[in-house]
């Protein structure tokens, strides 16, 4: 405790120190010395906390401080591998801590039931506000989800010493040439960033970039601009709090998938307008998206919840069938991801899980015995689970050494637990209540499943906290292993889902998650679909297949 106290303090010092150092012009030479000092600094701050929750609150504090370090760098640094260093080296790091470096040491039953109460306590938030209103829905979502407790975080970080677990190192970011290097042809790495001050419990926007990387160049791209705090739109309710103020970024990205879910009159003029601000000035700058056709995109803060697939250019075309795309909370995220996959033999199917007080899916059903006789034909060895004996406990008793993880299920919100955020809903046993939590997730091993395919409601939704740390069952299976995820931002059709799912299947093995989704996109397009039958499935991992094996 006393090492975080004292490397916050000196941390604290720093970002105090460039602050008064920015005002002074004669002083000005000697600001990106500063900036190498916080980042060093920052490191420290992190390892300085064993817990996933201490580290949490580490990037709390980082991203509370570092906009004017942010905002500097963007504008007068012209080396694109430190404005690449600062960018990537604060985003998603707790997410690659527990990518990369499992906890060596595992607690006593009654010590691990004692951390995860504390830590569930830690990041609970009330229940939201939203209700049935869509709107209200997707601007909950778009909203910065912030530690509750953390009074508690002591505690925690107690116990883990004593037993001495938790964390006792942490995962490197990657620099900007290790990811040009691992970039293929025709991908195209797309970080964007958006310096964010404090104004009350909201945090406002000021500017919008995005660094364009491809294997022979890095491009920063200015996208704009946003109104100084101040100018703010409205005032709502989120995660049942008082209301707060929200930006015009936050506006766009909650009400575009609201507009796609509810059919609004104006859904293709918000659609435009949200191309022609994060894609049109990126074109601009010379992507070209028919030479560069894998997109890989690191959204930040509010962009998280954008349906970038159904981003429609001028010409009425929509960005997700023009090209494949991936979606990373971090370069140095997608640059693990991408190693070492392992090649598809092996598929695991639930279907049609048999839940108390839930509506039968019988087109989950036939969807997973569908993809299973395709994927058979093609010599993948193909073990299927349905209705009663689709159970939690046959889940966790198989998946080791299976390839693929196929689920068409109910899911469940947990409205107010940052610590699960989403089940998914299997038949039950005497051993188990059929509820897999994202939690339970985390603790399987799973690093030989090359992708899991959730075909259930809101599956690919997350909330997401400060530093693009992720909340919820994507980033319970990215820690478990699993190098791709294929989930939904919102409610389903079982039809149409199960449609576009088999469509997927068809072209897995030989393209790859990425390709493969667009091609089913642009297949039931071509049948006649309306945007919110496909604009909510998103891959999140590397996107890039592998093959079947020989």
């Amino acid at each position: 405790m006393a090492s975080r106290n004292l490397e916050r303090e000196k941390l604290y010092s720093l970002f105090s120190l460039y602050e008064m150092e920015r005002e002074a012009p004669d002083a000005r030479d000697g600001l990106p010395e500063l900036r190498q000092a916080a980042m060093e600094r920052i490191n420290r701050l992190r390892l300085a906390s064993r817990s996933r929750t201490g580290r949490l609150e580490a990037v709390e504090f980082v991203d509370g401080n570092i906009v004017s370090m942010l905002e500097d760098t963007l504008a007068q640094e012209s080396d694109t591998g430190k404005i690449f260093d600062l960018v990537d080296g604060i985003k998603a790091r707790t997410l690659l801590d527990q990518i990369r470096t499992r906890p060596p040491k595992v607690l006593s039953p009654a010590t691990a039931r004692q951390v995860d109460a504390l830590e569930r306590e830690i990041m609970s938030f009330k229940p939201g506000a939203a209700g049935p209103d869509e709107r209200r829905r997707a601007l909950q979502l778009a909203s910065q989800l912030e530690i509750s407790h953390p009074e508690h975080i002591d505690e925690v970080e107690n116990l883990l010493a004593t037993s001495d677990a938790g964390f006792v190192e942490g995962a490197s970011a990657v620099s900007l040439a290790d990811v040009s290097a691992a970039l293929r042809a025709g991908e195209v790495l797309i970080e964007y960033c958006m310096p964010s001050r404090a104004m009350g419990s909201a945090r406002l926007p000021l500017a919008i970039w995005a660094l364009v990387i491809t294997q022979q160049s890095t491009r920063l791209v200015h996208l704009g601009r946003f109104p100084p705090p101040g100018s703010l739109e409205s005032r709502v309710d989120v995660d049942g709090e008082a209301g707060v103020d929200f930006s015009p970024i936050t506006s766009l990205s909650s009400a575009l998938s609201s507009a796609i879910r509810t059919g609004a009159g104006d859904m293709d003029e918000r659609l435009n307008d949200a191309y022609e601000l994060l894609i049109s000035p990126l074109i601009a700058a010379g992507l070209d998206p028919g030479v560069h056709r894998h997109w890989i995109i690191v959204p930040d803060a509010a962009l998280h919840t954008v349906p970038f697939a159904a981003l429609r250019d001028a010409d009425g075309q929509y960005l997700g069938v023009k090209v494949a795309m991936t979606i990373v909370p971090s370069a140095s995220v997608w640059h693990h991801q991408q190693q070492a996959v392992p090649q598809i033999a092996k598929f695991l199917g639930f279907g049609n899980p048999r839940v108390p007080g839930l509506q039968p899916l019988p087109f989950a059903e036939d969807e997973v015995r569908e993809v299973s006789r395709l994927l058979r034909n093609r010599g993948i060895d193909c073990k299927v689970f349905l209705d009663v004996d689709a159970t939690e406990s046959r889940l966790k008793e198989t998946i080791v050494g299976h390839h693929i993880l196929h689920i068409a299920a109910h899911g469940a919100i947990a409205t107010a637990d940052a610590f699960d955020f989403h089940d998914l809903m299997l038949a039950s046993t005497g051993a188990d209540d059929g509820r897999l939590h994202a939690h339970e997730l985390r603790t399987l091993d799973l690093r030989e499943t090359s992708l899991a395919v959730l075909s259930v409601c809101d599956s690919g939704t997350y909330r997401f906290g400060a530093g693009n740390e992720l909340h919820g069952l994507m980033a319970s299976l990215l820690i478990a292993g699993v190098h791709d995820v294929l989930g939904t931002l919102w409610p389903v059709n079982d039809a149409l889902a199960s449609r576009l799912i088999v469509r997927f299947y068809t072209y897995l093995l030989r393209h790859g998650a990425a390709e493969a989704l667009r091609r089913a996109r642009a297949d039931l397009i071509g049948q006649g679909a309306q945007v919110v039958d496909w604009a909510s499935f998103l891959v999140v991992g590397h996107g890039r297949g592998p093959a079947a094996a020989s």
